[in-house]
């Protein structure tokens, strides 16, 4: 994930397009030894993805 996200944050610094690139993700690595359904597993990359999308506005708000 880093990787991509610092291909689309290289993107955007170039300002070629009239856009920039945003995505939100939360991601995890699921075991079936986790003990979680995998409906339980994906409300939890939910989770992480609100948590992301909450912390990239939080810094955009602080100028980044």
């Amino acid at each position: 994930m880093n990787r991509i996200q610092a291909a689309i944050d290289n993107q955007n610094a170039q300002g070629t397009r009239p856009y920039k690139i945003q995505i939100s993700y939360g991601y995890d690595v699921f075991t079936t030894k986790s003990g979680q359904s995998m409906e339980q597993f994906l409300a939890h990359i939910d989770t992480l993805m609100y948590q992301n999308k909450a912390a990239r506005r939080r810094n955009r708000g602080k100028g980044t």
